[in-house]
Protein backbone atom coordinates (compact mmCIF):
# COMPACT_ATOMS: atom_id res chain seq x y z
CA UNK A 1 0.00 0.00 0.00
CA UNK A 2 1.07 3.60 -0.94
CA UNK A 3 -0.44 4.89 2.31
CA UNK A 4 1.68 2.35 4.81
CA UNK A 5 4.93 3.91 2.77
CA UNK A 6 3.63 7.73 3.45
CA UNK A 7 3.50 6.11 7.40
CA UNK A 8 6.50 4.96 6.90
CA UNK A 9 8.03 8.30 6.42
CA UNK A 10 6.18 10.20 8.49
CA UNK A 11 4.59 8.22 11.15
CA UNK A 12 2.32 11.46 11.65
CA UNK A 13 0.58 11.85 8.29
CA UNK A 14 -3.16 12.33 9.09
CA UNK A 15 -4.38 11.87 5.43
CA UNK A 16 -2.21 8.69 5.23
CA UNK A 17 -3.49 7.21 8.24
CA UNK A 18 -7.11 7.88 7.05
CA UNK A 19 -6.73 6.72 3.58
CA UNK A 20 -5.28 3.14 4.73
CA UNK A 21 -8.13 2.79 7.18
CA UNK A 22 -10.22 3.79 4.41
CA UNK A 23 -8.31 1.10 2.11
CA UNK A 24 -8.36 -1.71 4.54
CA UNK A 25 -12.49 -0.94 4.84
CA UNK A 26 -12.90 -0.46 1.18
CA UNK A 27 -10.88 -3.83 0.68
CA UNK A 28 -13.58 -5.61 3.21
CA UNK A 29 -10.79 -6.01 6.36
CA UNK A 30 -13.17 -4.83 8.56
CA UNK A 31 -10.81 -5.66 11.44
CA UNK A 32 -7.53 -4.10 10.24
CA UNK A 33 -9.48 -1.05 9.77
CA UNK A 34 -10.75 -0.75 13.27
CA UNK A 35 -7.55 -1.87 14.70
CA UNK A 36 -5.87 1.11 12.72
CA UNK A 37 -8.42 3.64 13.97
CA UNK A 38 -7.02 2.58 17.07
CA UNK A 39 -3.68 2.87 16.54
CA UNK A 40 -4.16 5.95 15.24
CA UNK A 41 -6.36 7.80 18.04
CA UNK A 42 -3.81 6.22 20.71
CA UNK A 43 -1.31 8.29 18.29
CA UNK A 44 -2.82 11.28 17.69
CA UNK A 45 -5.86 11.25 20.23
CA UNK A 46 -9.43 11.86 20.21
CA UNK A 47 -9.30 15.43 18.96
CA UNK A 48 -8.23 13.96 15.26
CA UNK A 49 -11.87 12.81 14.97
CA UNK A 50 -13.27 15.84 15.27
CA UNK A 51 -14.76 17.72 12.04
CA UNK A 52 -13.21 21.03 12.46
CA UNK A 53 -9.71 18.99 12.92
CA UNK A 54 -10.81 17.04 9.62
CA UNK A 55 -10.71 20.13 7.78
CA UNK A 56 -8.52 21.90 8.78
CA UNK A 57 -5.68 21.43 6.39
CA UNK A 58 -8.19 22.19 3.65
CA UNK A 59 -9.82 25.23 4.91
CA UNK A 60 -11.85 25.53 7.97
CA UNK A 61 -15.76 24.21 8.71
CA UNK A 62 -18.59 26.59 8.54
CA UNK A 63 -21.48 24.32 9.29
CA UNK A 64 -21.68 20.29 9.43
CA UNK A 65 -24.44 18.22 10.68
CA UNK A 66 -26.16 14.62 10.01
CA UNK A 67 -29.48 14.92 8.74
CA UNK A 68 -32.79 12.99 9.30
CA UNK A 69 -31.97 11.20 5.25
CA UNK A 70 -28.44 9.78 7.12
CA UNK A 71 -26.68 12.21 4.66
CA UNK A 72 -23.73 13.86 6.61
CA UNK A 73 -23.48 17.75 5.36
CA UNK A 74 -20.67 20.06 5.37
CA UNK A 75 -19.73 23.73 4.09
CA UNK A 76 -16.07 24.47 4.54
CA UNK A 77 -13.71 27.47 3.12
CA UNK A 78 -11.70 25.84 1.33
CA UNK A 79 -8.23 27.06 0.66
CA UNK A 80 -8.14 25.68 -2.58
CA UNK A 81 -9.23 27.83 -5.98
CA UNK A 82 -8.41 25.57 -8.77
CA UNK A 83 -10.92 22.96 -9.63
CA UNK A 84 -8.77 19.90 -9.68
CA UNK A 85 -7.58 20.80 -6.15
CA UNK A 86 -10.90 21.47 -5.07
CA UNK A 87 -11.99 18.07 -5.73
CA UNK A 88 -8.96 16.18 -4.85
CA UNK A 89 -9.71 17.50 -1.47
CA UNK A 90 -12.90 16.77 -1.26
CA UNK A 91 -12.01 13.17 -2.00
CA UNK A 92 -9.49 13.41 1.02
CA UNK A 93 -12.47 14.85 3.63
CA UNK A 94 -14.95 12.76 2.07
CA UNK A 95 -12.61 9.59 2.57
CA UNK A 96 -11.84 10.90 6.33
CA UNK A 97 -15.61 11.68 7.48
CA UNK A 98 -17.00 8.15 6.35
CA UNK A 99 -14.69 7.06 9.34
CA UNK A 100 -16.74 8.93 11.85
CA UNK A 101 -20.01 10.46 10.23
CA UNK A 102 -21.92 6.36 10.61
CA UNK A 103 -23.75 7.98 7.58
CA UNK A 104 -25.54 7.07 4.13
CA UNK A 105 -23.98 9.94 1.67
CA UNK A 106 -21.98 12.97 2.59
CA UNK A 107 -22.63 16.43 0.96
CA UNK A 108 -19.66 18.41 0.72
CA UNK A 109 -19.78 22.39 -0.42
CA UNK A 110 -16.57 23.78 -0.78
CA UNK A 111 -17.12 27.36 -0.68
CA UNK A 112 -14.23 29.30 -2.54
CA UNK A 113 -16.00 33.00 -2.38
CA UNK A 114 -19.83 34.18 -1.65
CA UNK A 115 -22.08 31.85 -3.51
CA UNK A 116 -18.79 30.09 -5.58
CA UNK A 117 -17.65 26.83 -5.30
CA UNK A 118 -18.32 22.95 -5.91
CA UNK A 119 -21.12 20.78 -3.96
CA UNK A 120 -20.06 17.16 -4.29
CA UNK A 121 -22.19 14.15 -3.41
CA UNK A 122 -20.90 10.81 -2.85
CA UNK A 123 -22.38 7.86 -1.20
CA UNK A 124 -20.49 6.54 1.88
CA UNK A 125 -20.92 2.71 1.32
CA UNK A 126 -19.48 1.71 -0.66
CA UNK A 127 -16.86 5.08 -0.73
CA UNK A 128 -15.11 4.92 -4.11
CA UNK A 129 -11.22 3.09 -3.73
CA UNK A 130 -9.23 6.15 -5.61
CA UNK A 131 -9.75 9.71 -6.74
CA UNK A 132 -10.66 8.43 -10.28
CA UNK A 133 -13.27 6.59 -9.01
CA UNK A 134 -14.30 9.13 -6.96
CA UNK A 135 -14.93 12.03 -9.92
CA UNK A 136 -17.01 8.66 -11.53
CA UNK A 137 -19.25 8.33 -8.93
CA UNK A 138 -19.86 11.83 -7.05
CA UNK A 139 -22.52 14.24 -8.46
CA UNK A 140 -20.58 17.48 -8.89
CA UNK A 141 -22.34 20.79 -9.01
CA UNK A 142 -19.97 23.86 -9.41
CA UNK A 143 -20.85 27.12 -8.62
CA UNK A 144 -19.36 29.75 -10.89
Amino acid sequence: YFYRMALAFNRRNTNAWFGLISAYQADGQPRAADSLQGVMLRLFGDSIASVNRIVAPFGAALDYALNQEGVYRLQYQARAKAEADLLYDGFLLAKALTLICNCQGLSLYARTAPGKGVLMYVKSAPFPASFAQFKQNATLTWLR
